[in-house]
Order: C-alpha cells, then structure tokens, then sequence
C-alpha cells in the first residue's frame, strides 16, 4: 500500500506522525466536534500518556486549563490542516505553510460545544455507532433507500450504471442488427432483381432459384423476428428501469432532502441526535446546561414523525452530567406519557356513552382530549448513568471565566473599568 506524504500542507514529521501513528485519534476528535476532557482521553484510551505527549509534540492538539485539576484537549491548526487538506488534490507547495487556510477551532469554546463534544467523544470511544453527523445522514439516506427501493444509496447507484451501460450496449446490438437486416435486404432486393431479369433454361433452374428465394426470405424472416423480439425485451426493460429511476428523482431524493434537513438541524442546532436503528427512532438528548420540557422535545420527535419514515418505535434516551436532572426529565416525560393514557380512557369512556342519536358534534372535553392524543407519540424512555463522572468538570466549566461568550467578556471588561473611572 502506499500512502503520499502531503509535506506542503504541514511539516513533514508532523503529517508522518498524524498519517501512520495518530490518524484514528485525530478522525475521532473531529468527529466529536473537535473538543474532549484531557481526563476523558486518560480514562478511555490506552496508552494515553504516549499518545497525548505525541500528538503535542508535534502540533496536532493543544490543551486549555479549565482549572488546576481539569484541562480539555482541542484540534490545532495543524491537525485541522492534515484532516481538511491530506485527500486534496491541490498542491500548496507554493504557498506559506503559515499562510494556508482551513477552519480553525476555537481555543475558548462554549461550554454547550465543549459539552456535547465530551460527549459524543465518550460514545465513539465506547464503540457506539451513528454519533457523528456524517455517518447519521448516510445511515438515514439509506433507510430511506432501503424501505423505498430496496437497496442502499452505494447500491442503487451501481445499479443504475451497471444498467444504463447495459442498455446502451443493448440497443447498440439491436442497431447492428437492424444494420444487418437492411443489408441483407438490398442483398436479397438485388437476387430477386437478378432472377427476375434472367431466363431460366428449364423448369429445374426455376426451382432451384425459388428455393434460394425462399431460403434468403426465411433467413431474413428469423434475422427479424429475432431482432423484433430484441426490441421488445429492451423497451420492457427499460420501461420497469425508468419507473424505478423516476421514482428515485420524483420521490426518493425529495424525501431524503427534506429528511436530512430536519434530522441535521437538530443535531446543529438543538445538539439532539436522532437516528434510525432496527426499525425505531432513537432520540438521544444531551443536557448540555439546559433542557427543554418534555413536551418540547415531543415537538421535535412530532417533526421526524411528520416525515412518514415508516419505523414503528420510538426510543428516547436521556443523558445528563447530573442524576437529579436526568430523572427531572425523564419524570416529565412519564407525566406526558400518563397524560395521553389519560386522554384515551377520557376518549373511550365517551365513546361508550354515544348512542345511535349522536349528531357527530362533539363537547370541548372530547376535542381536547382528543389534541393531547394525537400530540403525544406512543415512546419509551431511558436514561443512562454513563455520564454523571462529568459533574465536576461541568461545575468548574461553569465557575470558569472561560465560559464566558468572548462578546459577553468585552461588555463585563467595559463596565468594569468604568467602575473604576468613576
């Protein structure tokens, strides 16, 4: 196997370092938002102390002091420039190492992105899989590809090569053979012109050039039936491979849009990761400082419900740095979960009341019960403990001037020597 050395991005022994020794690190890192604990790295990775002091020494990750026990580890812009630039096919050799520009990670991150960095770090470490962007958009646009046309996206695609090649190349066989058939119709065209003009000595001469008549006009006749019947089984094949290719455009693609915009809004914005595992939606909450209600989370899950994916369960999985907050909510969503049961016993015992004279109309107790129903999804709820270890670090992120927004430190720097002016 070879591998090619990108020394004009970043200096040679770093790429070596970052290619053949820490490029697993380096990848799971950035996956995970590009932030962890140091303590994290420590607990979960083996040989830690090589790996850590390796990768600082050469300029692939930097550390920040949160207090004098904690630290959190973050991507330098050298490993930004190894992980955006090292599959590129543009060659910087021309250019300023200093001056190559990629994304740069923040030294002083939020304490949101720092939190739901940690972890999603912790999962990919653990083994868990469909945590990173990436790989919940690809797993959910083959979902959809699965339940729509029964293959994967990778899938259809070969399919549809193999086949659109295979076509071409069929209705190129039929061509040549239409091209032959006119040949040898001018063949048989110019025999018959021949035998007309001609003056048979004796009846066995007429026979024999009816025979070769005959023989000429049945080869002709297989040669076109073959190619009518060629016809037929392209244009049949090509019909069902066009219904298929058109449903992918019409329906398929449209579907995987709107699914991925909805899904990735969530994991951006709302730092929810929802995604489709064996047939049920898997609605993963990280308390990040802040939760919403139970029932504003059941808005969110209302949303993917309203994409008509077609998986039959709902799972909601609850993680917290804190025990009394993961059980805060995850009581709130039992309340919500009493509160729909209540709704259909209100709904059932109604209905057993109604009789024969009933107008359809119904009183407003009924509509609102009805409301609370059809809001709440039928769900389970989990939460797990895999995270309380991170209660003090989230006291001390909190605690830590560091947390602070960069424009909210300016305004409290301002106000203070203003203080002092006056």
């Amino acid at each position: 196997m070879k591998a090619i050395v990108r020394d004009d991005i970043i200096s040679l022994s770093s790429f070596v370092s970052a290619e053949f020794k820490y490029k697993c690190y380096l990848e799971l890192l950035m996956k995970a938002g590009n932030y962890c604990f140091l303590d994290q790295v420590k607990r979960f990775i083996p040989s830690n102390q090589v790996i850590l002091k390796g990768m600082t020494e050469n300029n692939l990750i930097s550390t920040e002091n949160i207090n004098k026990n904690y630290k959190y580890v973050y991507l330098s812009d050298t490993a930004m420039k190894y992980l955006c630039l090292k599959d590129s096919d543009k060659d910087y050799s021309d250019v300023e190492k200093n001056k190559i520009s990629v994304v740069k990670v923040n030294k002083y991150p939020s304490e949101k992105q720092l939190f739901s960095s940690a972890y999603k770090f912790h999962l990919m470490v653990m083994g868990e899989e469909l945590i990173d962007k990436v790989s919940i958009l690809k797993s959910l646009e083959d979902y959809i590809y699965l339940k729509e046309l029964k293959a994967t996206k990778e899938k259809y695609n070969e399919w549809f090569k193999k086949n659109s090649e295979g076509i071409k190349k069929k209705k190129e066989e039929l061509q040549s053979l239409s091209n032959e058939l006119i040949d040898l119709k001018k063949i048989i065209y110019d025999i018959n012109t021949d035998i007309f003009n001609a003056k048979p000595s004796n009846n066995e001469s007429v026979e024999l050039i009816n025979k070769t008549i005959s023989k000429y006009n049945s080869y002709f006749s297989d040669k076109e039936n073959k190619r009518i019947t060629k016809e037929k089984e392209i244009n049949n094949f090509e019909i069902k491979f066009n219904i298929v290719v058109k449903k992918n455009a019409e329906i398929v693609i449209p579907q995987v849009e709107k699914a991925k915009k909805v899904f990735e809004n969530m994991y951006n914005i709302s730092k929810i990761i929802a995604r489709i595992k064996e047939n049920t939606l898997e609605f993963i909450i990280f308390d990040l400082g802040t939760f919403k209600t139970a029932l504003g989370y059941i808005k969110l899950i209302n949303k993917i419900n309203a994409l008509n994916l077609g998986y039959k369960n709902i799972k909601i999985i609850i993680y917290s740095y804190a025990e009394h907050r993961a059980l805060n909510l995850n009581k709130e969503f039992l309340d919500a979960a009493k509160k729909k049961r209540g709704a259909l016993n209100t709904l059932k015992n109604y209905n057993l009341r109604i009789n024969e004279y009933d107008t359809g109309q119904r009183p407003d107790f009924y509509v609102n019960a009805n409301k609370i129903y059809d809001s709440i999804p039928d769900f389970e709820v989990e939460v797990r403990p895999d995270f309380y270890y991170m209660e003090a670090y989230k006291e001390y992120v909190t605690k830590g001037e560091k947390s602070i927004k960069k424009k909210d430190r300016k305004v409290i720097s301002d106000i203070i020597e203003k203080l002092k002016n006056e």
